[in-house]
């Protein structure tokens, strides 16, 4: 079936919300006998994109499997670096496709349905499961901020006497012994010059530190509670790395152990930390057993650690030498198969991101149910696999999004010679636009904007721009209560500046309402945050960008946002469809956003962490 018969078989019920909701044309036995099911998804259609059972989710409580989590509510990693609440859900039976990865020598599998998207490197939009190439790198998400916290002198020696000690039950009295070889010699000054201690040579000639009895070392054979204070799980984690940890020539921060289980400790500790690490890999070795032995290594993702972590100088130094080169954290697809199997999937659904972390902090996208409410745009995009952008296009190219009215003719108290204001024809505007748009021109020279509000006159604003530009708004108009162009959008806005912002966009094809200056009402607010998407695009001077971050600030708790960080053009000055549709398509969330303006724009940081005050000061004013 073509799209667009798809969009105009959808039945429009009723408007709310600045939203069509509809009836779904793929369903059956609607109960209210219009054969028509209401949009509403379930396992039946095989509409959820989902992971097996044994897909493990790092939360704010732990690393779980996905299936354990079901039914459970918890806080997930998303797209920003920060934990929010996630509902995670069983959704039927479905047939499972295996994605094969590697990193670092790591290799993992991960089996998702078909249609599950990914954020995949260089790629702007999302892909599928099915859509996934050899040679694509998987996003990956990391803490947005790091436990800020000292290494305990307890910690460390536990760590230390954890990774290196031995238990001598050689006497009634049991000791702990600690050997200290090489490098690692350096390690005795966090032993007390009262503990026993000598210095020993092997038959190789090698000498090494033997400290005798361990004060408290019993206990230190055992892993801490992973309760206890930060400080003392990172001296712990310290003076495991200072033992049995290693940086490899390339710079990959690698901890071994022949216990699975305490690596998977320290996963949840540094977890807690806001430090990453890889999935916990196996190996049969020969040699250190009779019959061999599993060895067990996980890698330590080094970009927010500092060189402070590292107890011994080699490690230290080659951390020094390596750590801004290898702090990546991305999986390479190396296959993408097809298994047959049909198996009961489950995934997670996330308010407003509509993503989340697996382990390995690979980020991936959510399930989307009933939360669509018949949305076209939604209908699109979440269940046919449409790019957002062309889906937005499709649904202008339907028709079901006009205006259920034409406009009033205008009927301002004023005569004029009815004809295009010239100051706009000279900026490209086109004279359709501007008799759309209801724009006129007096015999002497003012132009005449007028303010709808659904399909009535509300006010009007005059401009002259010879020989100096005067701006006047009628009298009793309060543009803090308006939103220019507001009724005309539907399900997504593009929230813009001024009215030739609306207009220029409105050429363009794209549905676009203007707040008519740089700040945002709580009015204004409220009407905004009442559709699905929220797309700023302020002008590109510092008030656009200051209105940017409090619009955002304002909008985000309410709705989904997106930012578009063009650095070139303000949305009126974008003559060219094509650049517009490049500036459109950048629309990104805020982490992103603010990363690129923080490249591109001289005193970004400063002016947003001053609104961000700003608005502090106020909500405790309030």
């Amino acid at each position: 079936m073509d799209l667009l018969d798809v969009l105009k078989d959808f039945e429009p019920t009723r408007m709310a919300n600045g939203q069509i909701r509809c009836m779904c044309p793929f369903r059956e036995n609607h109960t209210d006998g219009s054969g028509r099911m209401s949009f509403f998804l379930n396992p039946e259609i095989g509409a959820y994109h989902c992971f097996a059972g044994e897909t493990r989710v790092p939360t704010s409580e732990g690393t779980f499997s996905i299936k354990d989590l079901s039914g459970r509510t918890v806080k997930v990693l998303t797209s920003n670096g920060t934990f929010v609440d996630a509902s995670f859900k069983e959704y039927g039976k479905q047939l499972l496709w295996e994605i094969h990865l590697t990193k670092d020598g790591l290799s993992k599998i991960i089996r998702a349905t078909s249609g599950h998207r990914w954020f995949v490197k260089g790629v702007k939009s999302t892909l599928t499961t099915s859509e996934l190439k050899v040679g694509h790198y998987l996003q990956s998400v990391d803490f947005a901020h790091v436990q800020e916290t000292e290494q305990s002198y307890a910690g460390i020696r536990h760590g230390i006497v954890f990774g290196d000690g031995t238990t001598d039950r050689s006497r009634k009295r049991i000791k702990t012994l600690v050997n200290l070889h090489g490098h690692k010699m350096e390690l005795a000054s966090y032993f007390s010059a009262t503990e026993n201690r000598g210095v020993k040579v092997r038959g190789t000639g090698e000498r090494y530190i033997r400290i005798y009895d361990v004060r408290g070392g019993g206990s230190f054979k055992e892993l801490p509670l992973l309760s206890a204070d930060l400080s003392y799980l990172r001296g712990f984690l310290a003076g495991y790395i200072a033992t049995d940890g290693c940086i490899t020539e390339k710079g990959i921060l690698i901890l071994n152990s022949s216990r699975a289980e305490d690596l998977e400790f320290c996963r949840q500790a540094f977890f807690k930390l806001g430090v990453s690490t890889s999935s916990i890999q196996s190996q049969f070795r020969k040699g250190y057993s009779k019959d061999g032995s599993l060895v067990h290594k996980m890698t330590i993702n080094t970009k927010n650690l500092d060189a402070s972590f590292f107890l011994r100088s080699d490690q230290r130094e080659r951390f020094m030498s390596f750590h801004k080169k290898y702090t990546r954290n991305r999986y390479r697809v190396t296959g993408v198969i097809f298994t047959g199997i049909l198996s009961t999937v489950y995934c997670a659904e996330v308010p407003i991101y509509h993503c989340f972390a697996l382990e390995d902090n690979i980020l991936t996208g959510n399930c989307f149910s009933c939360g669509a409410k018949g949305s076209a745009i939604r209908l699109l995009t979440r269940e046919l696999g449409v790019n957002y952008f062309d889906a937005v296009e499709l649904v202008n190219l339907s028709g079901i999004l006009e205006s259920k009215k034409a406009k009033s003719e205008f009927d301002l108290d004023i005569v004029w010679k009815m004809q295009p204001p010239t100051y706009f024809l000279s900026r490209g505007y086109k004279p359709s636009t501007l008799r759309h748009f209801k724009l006129g021109e007096t015999l002497d020279g003012w132009m005449i904007i007028p303010f709808y509000w659904e399909d009535s006159l509300k006010g009007y604003q005059r401009r002259k721009q010879i020989p100096d530009r005067i701006v006047q708004n009628n009298p009793g108009f309060n543009k803090k209560e308006y939103l220019y162009n507001y009724d005309t959008s539907f399900d997504y806005v593009i929230v813009v500046e001024g009215y030739s912002d609306v207009m220029r966009l409105y050429e363009h094809g794209y549905n676009a309402t203007a707040v008519l200056g740089a700040d945002l009402s709580s009015w204004q607010v409220e009407k905004i945050s009442k559709f699905s998407t929220v797309f700023l695009a302020f002008d590109n001077d510092e008030a656009g960008r200051r209105a940017t971050e409090i619009a955002y600030r304002l909008i985000s708790p309410h709705t989904d946002v997106r930012l578009i960080p063009y650095t070139t053009k303000d949305p009126g000055e974008c003559r060219r469809r094509g650049v517009w549709k490049r500036c459109f398509e950048a629309a990104t969330d805020y982490a992103e956003y603010s990363t690129y303006m923080a490249m591109y724009i001289d005193g970004y940081i400063e002016m947003r962490d001053k609104v961000w005050r700003e608005l502090k000061r106020r909500n405790d004013a309030i």
